[in-house]
């Protein structure tokens, strides 16, 4: 009788765990959380304003005169663009980047020629996050990165300075392919640290990007699957942008 009642209550806590997963879209789309863009880049300045279509967003970034220097840049937007500003916050608070639920991290690579991000690029956002996510929290990387990096050098940052556990506490995904962000117009490929971050994600780029959506297996996959195709890519904008 006591094995029995065991047996469910570890059932019932997996299920109450992927619900609470399942429902963090609903809860970005119903505004009650809010999605945090690490990095204040002119990339990432882009990638705020089509989110805050649809959710409430923050744009974080440690360096003060960044974020002044973006500031100043709304105030120059035409007033018909002026609501999608509303739902930013700006900032450099950890306070602030602490509120959030969804983490995004893509520091870009420094040349067009680079087939992955460099680790130390990731390394400083991922700790920032890590300094404030809380349980519940999801952490997205973007950035074209070396296969194993997720796993071997961000997961392990993120669980040592946070004190969580990998998907009882948090869980991390991986979304590749920020080096332009043409939304609506190419194919998706989305992992996660387990089937529901998988899911997750997939409703949240289906959503913004309106694209088909293929789910890979694993993030050490996908991170290989990239790349393969990284280095394609950027021989083709090298040539359109050479044209």
């Amino acid at each position: 009788m006591i094995q029995y009642h065991k047996m469910n209550t570890g059932k019932i806590l997996e299920m109450d765990n992927n619900n609470l997963k399942r429902g963090i879209f609903k809860e970005l789309l119903q505004k009650q959380s809010k999605i945090a863009i690490v990095g204040a880049n002119p990339m990432n300045y882009k990638y705020a304003l089509e989110l805050a279509q649809d959710f409430l967003v923050i744009l974080f970034d440690a360096d003060q005169e960044v974020i002044n220097l973006i500031q100043k840049q709304v105030y120059s937007f035409e007033e018909s663009s002026l609501n999608l500003h509303q739902n930013i916050q700006y900032t450099n608070d950890y306070e602030v980047l602490k509120t959030a639920k969804l983490f995004i991290i893509g520091a870009s690579s420094s040349s067009i020629s680079e087939c992955s991000t460099s680790v130390q690029n990731l390394i400083k956002p991922t700790y920032q996050v890590a300094k404030v996510m809380k349980t519940k929290s999801l952490v997205v990387f973007e950035s074209s990165v070396y296969p194993g990096c997720i796993e071997e050098v961000c997961i392990p940052l993120l669980k040592q300075v946070s004190g969580l556990r990998l998907n009882k506490h948090f869980k991390v995904g991986f979304a590749p392919a920020r080096n332009s962000y043409n939304f609506g117009s190419s194919k998706k490929t989305v992992s996660g640290s387990d089937r529901s971050a998988i899911n997750q994600l997939s409703k949240f780029y289906g959503h913004i990007l309106k694209v088909p959506i293929e789910k890979a297996p694993t993030i050490r996959f996908t991170e290989i699957l990239q790349s393969l195709i990284k280095p394609q890519v950027s021989l083709n904008e090298y040539v359109r942008s050479s044209a």
